[in-house]
């Protein structure tokens, strides 16, 4: 008999967490199954651990986007705010719907407040809610050397100058830098999912082109289109540059 021992690895967990995470808070459970085994098909598609072209968790979300619109587009719930009282223990909470925070000055140039950004007592999906406590794990994970610290301050970094500019150019039209810093689901994916070590590049140099990419791309789309957020898209895009971009510093620094 001999004995085989595989290695698991943890990207696949991880990849399932996230998928909730960027999913509508009243998403039926089937939806969450299938877009975690989404997930994981395409990272055993793309040939398993470390090989990757893009993020699997942000595949799996632009799928179900694209097949299953009317769930994914729809008001979120708002976060619950209180105490439940006698009624809501006899016959559940009643579940109260709005638009996201991006979405709803897009629409009628409504700005949630900071606090309820900070807190999560706005709408949006749980990786748009208590952004307080993903800036903190995302600074933990930063000090534990699990996450390189160049991407999201690249990241951040360039949303906030590029909508400086931007806002100062063109008025109230577009979101102020703060209220872009502080919406979306720009804190989750520059903390958690720009930084994959598979997806992205591997040089420190290039790690500061892709994390400016990202942000660029995301402020774009959010000023100048139709649609409310960027992230997901400028995450994907960039995670399709980064062997180029790659190639492209090691030709510079060894003049190849």
């Amino acid at each position: 008999i001999i004995a085989r021992e595989d290695h698991i690895s943890e990207g696949g967990f991880i990849s399932c967490l996230l998928v909730p995470a960027i999913l509508p808070p009243q998403s039926p459970l089937w939806l969450t199954g299938l877009g975690a085994a989404l997930a994981i098909i395409f990272r055993n598609v793309m040939g398993g651990v470390g090989n990757n072209l893009v993020n699997p968790a942000i595949f799996s979300r632009l799928f179900l986007t694209i097949c299953f619109p009317s769930l994914l587009v729809t008001g979120y719930q708002t976060p619950f705010v209180g105490m439940p009282d006698l009624h809501s223990f006899r016959f559940g909470l009643d579940a109260i719907t709005h638009a996201t925070p991006l979405t709803a000055f897009k629409t009628s140039g409504e700005v949630a407040s900071f606090l309820s950004l900070l807190l999560g007592t706005a709408g949006g999906s749980l990786g748009e809610s208590c952004r307080l406590a993903l800036i903190l794990s995302g600074l933990w994970l930063i000090k534990l050397k699990v996450v390189n610290w160049r991407i999201p301050v690249s990241y951040l970094s360039s949303v906030l100058v590029l909508s400086l500019f931007f806002s100062l150019v063109m008025g109230k039209t577009v979101a102020s830098p703060l209220f872009q810093l502080m919406s979306g689901g720009l804190i989750l994916g520059a903390f958690f999912m720009a930084t994959d070590p598979i997806t992205t590049t591997y040089n420190q140099t290039a790690k500061w082109i892709f994390g400016a990419g990202c942000g660029f791309i995301t402020v774009l789309i959010r000023d100048f289109t139709t649609l409310p957020e960027g992230v997901m898209y400028s995450i994907l895009l960039m995670n399709l540059l980064a062997v180029p971009i790659q190639s492209l510093m090691v030709k510079i620094r060894y003049r190849i």
